[in-house]
């Protein structure tokens, strides 16, 4: 009882000190009509660190607000993941779903379709979910856990998480292997799965009731699911073609135990006729063998040891095991399809006929494995492949004509070699070695379900020219869909013009009469960093556009089109923060949809949930069934296209989106915008997956360390965030309101489509304070600690604000951030005065939201300045170890705390090395190395510097929760 009431009153004295907290942060906002030069934030937070140097407050303290502010900020991002998919938990999601299978497949007059036509609209896959995974991992898998009980579990599981959350850290997982994103990425699949397999029990259900003579024959495929974790090269070399293939081998493992088990399950429920059970029995069994031979394979090649010397052998081994001939051997879903169509055929029981079409219908969507899967590279990877194989001169410049021409009659006179394992191995050009790994995996895991093999940063014709080269090489054409991804501001602008090149090429039309598709991604993310938000996003609806007119002019009537919109959870990455029925529109527009449709064109959507933020939709099977009951009335019955005056007048939405694009790509350039981002870097933030974050090393120079093209865009979207201003989204309007303000303002009620990206720049906005970049600039401000010292109000501190004072002297970042936060202050008067006039919301006047933010940045800015006092409090002492004080001073500015600490360790170690040494019996008094004085040093400076390192981390992560995303 009485730890209990001590508990009580900890917490009590916690919500009194963030209230408090609050209502000054409240008071200074207010104060700014009467001083507009104040800054909130940095009163805040130098009010902050002045009680905790003084030790009115404790870092205990400090920690305990911050806990509470993120677990606030955590449940508000719970509630808005349940508003987001407009779900709550009495509603009937089966119903809903039902409704709207109800409403489609029907005449004018409301009567149903001939079965042929409903077959064929449910036949193909209007649409694609594909489970991307790059570094977004910033919950823990207890967070995760949570998060989506909370949003999709029922009382008991709400009343349960919340239990749990009290025991949480804000923190990602301590180690984000490739393997922990594969095993996450499964566990969404399953649980897509299971939603799927909820819609298509409605669907077969209504062709029970429409088609009573024909139902038993339709086999719905109304969506498809895809996954690359553990299959995209692109930037990274730790991927080796056996973890894909491992991979793989998992992933048919788990399908065809669903399978075994879910037909062991119908043999239960069900009561089969004679025949149909014996025939279901022999149909298990097989399953059974193929399940243990599979589980034989991996564990086979789970065993060969990487060394190529050491491992060759183990290798053959394995791999001859693998490719033996036998009765077990299972790699022709079609096979596992054809037996239950044949039962399903001589049943009366309509219901056992019903189960077994649901099973029959997985293994229509996902074949012998979880999902289909997209395998990536880049460019450059293909074009080094190509010339490996052809010769370094064979080719020439890959972007002429030329080169076009050559691969063409290298593609006309190649022929197929064969290969083996050994090939793989032996093989260093990745292009080719991933190609034969497809040739692979089509010949000895799964021979019938397709593969996407995506080519990033694609700016040539010829580099998928080269690519359909090597799948013919390989003999795999007729499974593999090769699409280039356009996201750089070069590639959106050509892309068409390269596809306009490709339909020219023979061999091309060829590869799209065999598969019947042509397959484009396009990309929001580094779209968004070179070009802004809405600069990227209007660049690849104009790409839609222009790709709608190229296809019917070149009268490929027959062949579909597959868009892949790659984006992220994030506004800056592309995803609409209002709802999914938003998030889906703004991806592809209903104008562009509108053009494919008159087109009367084959249209297949596909997007991602990107890695932890995006498998949160998919967290359990409520939300994934929330998901696609949402999917299903937006990318099925996607609103017309009526009258938008954004694409009437031409003229000014031109305006407005060249003029957005022009100043983001000068922001991009500007040294200011550089510096800022590389302030910290990503020292802010906890690693959050398997992938690096940077392009190459960290340098030491700020600039360099923020350089955005260096920078991959989840991280440049993070440190954004984590600075308080996310300028990729919201800044360039002051430039495009400059064309028009008053039309602009009835473009907005006149155009859904502008309407909705001035929503999502509004919802940015809110979260967006330039006070908060100006606070974290006075961290590196030696004018602002020369103030500290010289106003003398602070006990005991005067020496170290001097000390840092004179360390910051000739720091540029200060200066730099000032100039930045300037123009980006003068350009967003313009913004506020658009959203304004708009009636739109935009986080001027201090909501909940807002102040929550801001005293999330308060108390990590004044978290900043306790370990920067920390640090020149250390004592002086001379180079050791090749390090001085004035580097390690100069690496926890930058807050590279933890190198710097562990530099630190090993220059003053706790114990004497003696510690541990022989004993000596002569006694002596004098200790050469001052051991107290170093146990002073752990305790009293390094271990309080990870403390608060530790508590600003946390705080990154209950700031992204406010974003709704990491990045």
């Amino acid at each position: 009882m009485a730890q209990a009431a001590e508990a009580k009153s900890r917490d009590a004295e916690t919500l009194a000190l963030r209230d408090s907290l609050f209502q000054r942060l409240r008071e200074l906002r207010e104060g700014l009509k009467d001083a507009p030069n104040a800054n909130p934030v940095a009163q805040s937070a130098f009010e902050i660190s002045r009680r905790l140097e003084q030790r009115e407050l404790s870092l205990g303290q400090l920690a305990a607000t911050a806990r509470l502010l993120a677990d606030d900020a955590f449940l508000d991002r719970a509630r808005r993941l349940d508003d987001y998919l407009g779900f709550s938990p009495d509603q009937d999601l089966d119903a809903r779903m039902a409704d709207q299978v109800r409403a489609l497949c029907r005449d004018e007059a409301g009567a149903p379709l001939p079965f042929d036509e409903f077959q064929a609209f449910w036949r193909r896959a209007a649409f694609g979910i594909v489970f991307t995974a790059h570094p977004t991992f910033g919950l823990s898998r207890g967070l995760h856990g949570v998060i989506t009980d909370l949003a999709g579990g029922g009382e008991e599981a709400q009343h349960a998480a919340l239990s749990r959350l009290a025991e949480l850290e804000h923190e990602p997982e301590p180690e984000i292997t490739l393997p922990l994103e594969h095993a996450w990425a499964q566990e969404a699949l399953a649980n897509a799965t299971r939603a799927y397999d909820r819609l298509t029990a409605i669907l077969i259900e209504e062709a029970r009731e429409r088609y009573p003579e024909d139902w038993t024959r339709f086999d719905p495929l109304p969506f498809s699911l895809a996954s690359w974790v553990g299959y995209d090269l692109d930037g990274r070399t730790d991927i080796r073609w056996w973890d894909s293939f491992l991979f793989r081998l998992t992933e048919k493992e788990g399908q065809l135990e669903r399978l075994r088990q879910g037909l062991a399950a119908l043999r239960q429920a069900q009561r089969f006729e004679k025949d149909a059970d014996a025939a279901l029995q022999a149909l298990e069994e097989r399953l059974g063998r193929a399940l243990a031979r599979c589980t034989r394979d991996r564990q086979a090649f789970a065993k060969v040891p990487h060394d190529r010397e050491s491992g060759m052998a183990a290798l053959a081994e394995a791999a001859n095991l693998l490719t033996e001939e036998g009765a077990d051997r299972l790699v022709d879903p079609g096979e596992i399809s054809a037996k239950l169509t044949s039962v399903i055929e001589g049943l009366a029981d309509a219901d056992a006929a019903a189960a077994l079409m649901r099973l029959r219908a997985q293994v229509t969507a996902l074949g012998l494995g979880s999902a289909h899967i997209h395998f990536r590279i880049n460019a450059t990877q293909v074009h080094n492949s190509l010339r490996a194989m052809l010769g370094e001169d064979a080719l020439g410049d890959l972007s002429s004509r030329v080169a076009l021409s050559r691969l063409e009659k290298r593609v006309a006179q190649t022929k197929p070699q064969s290969i083996n394992f050994g090939t793989l191995e032996l093989e260093t050009a990745t292009a080719i070695r991933q190609v034969a790994l497809i040739a692979q995996l089509i010949k000895h895991v799964d021979s019938a379900t397709p593969l996407r093999f995506l080519v990033a940063e694609c700016e040539s014709p010829a580099t998928i020219l080269g690519l359909i080269l090597l799948a013919r090489l390989f003999g795999v054409e007729e499974r593999i869909d090769v699409s280039p991804l356009f996201e750089t501001p070069a590639a959106l602008e050509r892309g068409a013009g390269l596809i306009e090149a490709l339909l020219e090429s023979p061999a091309y039309r060829e590869t799209l009469a065999r598969r019947g598709r042509l397959c484009i991604q396009t990309g929001f993310s580094d779209a968004g960093r070179f070009i802004g938000q809405v600069g990227a996003t209007l660049a690849i609806e104009r790409l839609h556009m222009k790709l709608a007119r190229l296809l019917e002019e070149a009268e490929l009537d027959e062949v579909e089109l597959v868009i892949f919109n790659t984006h992220g959870e994030s506004m800056g990455r592309g995803a609409h923060p209002e709802s999914l029925r938003d998030r889906q529109l703004y991806i592809l527009s209903p104008a562009a949809r509108a053009a494919f449709a008159e087109q009367e064109r084959p249209l297949k959507h596909e997007f991602s949930f990107q890695g932890g933020d995006g498998f949160l939709f998919f967290g359990n099977e409520t939300l994934a069934s929330a998901v696609l009951a949402g999917l299903l009335e937006v990318e099925l019955d996607a609103p017309q296209a009526g009258a938008d005056q954004l694409y009437d007048d031409t003229d000014l939405s031109l305006d407005f989106f060249l003029r957005v694009k022009s100043y983001q790509e000068e922001l991009f350039h500007r040294p200011e915008y550089r510096e800022a981002l590389g302030a910290f870097g990503t020292n802010l933030l906890f690693p959050t997956g398997s992938r690096k974050s940077r392009r190459q090393h960290d340098t030491a120079s700020p600039a360099d360390r923020g350089d955005p093209a260096q920078m991959r865009a989840i991280p440049n979207n993070a440190i954004l965030q984590q600075l308080g201003f996310v300028a990729n989204i919201v800044s360039g309007f002051s430039r495009a309101a400059g064309l028009d303000l008053e039309r602009l303002v009835e473009m907005k009620q006149k155009s859904d489509r502008f309407a909705r990206i001035l929503r999502l720049v509004a919802a940015a906005k809110k979260r967006s304070s330039l006070q908060v970049l100006s606070a974290y600039a006075d961290l590196f401000d030696s004018g602002y600690w020369t103030s500290r010292a010289y106003c003398g109000g602070e006990a005991g501190l005067g020496g170290s604000f001097r000390d840092l004072a004179e360390i910051l002297t000739g720091d540029s970042r200060a200066q730099s951030v000032g100039r930045l936060v300037n123009g980006l202050r003068l350009d967003s008067i313009d913004l506020h005065r658009l959203l304004e006039e708009a009636g739109l919301e935009k986080g001027k006047r201090p909501s909940d939201l807002r102040l929550r933010l801001d005293l999330l940045h308060a108390i990590r800015i004044a978290l900043i300045m306790h370990i920067y006092l920390l640090a020149v409090r250390l004592p002086r002492f001379s180079t050791r170890n090749d390090l001085s004080r004035e580097q390690v001073l100069g690496m926890i500015v930058s807050l590279e705390v933890p190198p710097a600490v562990s530099a630190l360790r090993e220059t003053f170690p706790k114990h004497h090395p003696a510690d541990t040494a022989a004993r000596f019996d002569e006694a002596a008094s004098y200790d050469p190395l001052d051991l107290s004085d170093y146990e002073r040093l752990h305790s009293d400076y390094l271990q309080p510097m990870e403390r608060a390192y530790a508590e600003v981390r946390r705080i990154s992560v209950a700031i992204a929760h406010c974003y709704g995303a990491h990045g």
